[in-house]
């Protein structure tokens, strides 16, 4: 049984990211994310031709094939994404950022001076008899004294 051909890039990479990492020099940090974005490159370029081949020959290589094809807008956007924040030096808004490829609807969300955490907030608001009288799952992170009212308001 023929397999899918690919290069493996993962040990370069992982000693590029560990240079990133270690590294406070812009310029230099810069030289290091250009690099690995060429790999990156690479990379998309792989996963488009095993896409564009359509394998048939088994369908383990079938079903890896149509992952890839939902994976490679993803991989286009963490791209477009790496290269306008770390070599054009532009801000990019949460909205923007894709914080799991697997979920893609998860918010990153920040309580306080606490670690960052990702996935979804809710709002839940229930009685004395406990019985819930609101549930609310809200996009982004707005802040809690912002929903006070709008609660209160759909509670009575």
């Amino acid at each position: 049984m023929k397999d899918l051909d690919y290069r493996d890039y993962t040990k370069d990479e992982k000693r590029t990211f560990f240079k990133i990492n270690i590294t406070r020099n812009g310029d230099k940090r810069i030289d290091l994310f250009n690099k690995q974005l060429i790999t990156f490159t690479k990379c998309i370029n792989q996963v488009a031709n095993a896409v564009k081949k359509k394998p048939c020959y088994s369908m383990n290589a079938f079903f890896i094939t149509g992952e890839l094809e939902n994976l490679l807008p993803l991989m286009e956007k963490v791209y477009d994404i790496t290269w306008r924040k770390q070599i054009n030096g532009e801000t990019v808004s949460n909205d923007e950022k894709i914080f799991s490829i697997y979920e893609q609807h998860t918010d990153i969300i920040v309580k306080g001076q606490r670690e960052v955490q990702f996935g979804h907030k809710i709002n839940l608001t229930s009685g004395k008899s406990s019985l819930i009288l609101s549930c609310e799952v809200l996009k982004g992170n707005p802040s809690d004294s912002t929903l006070y009212q709008s609660t209160i308001n759909k509670i009575e």
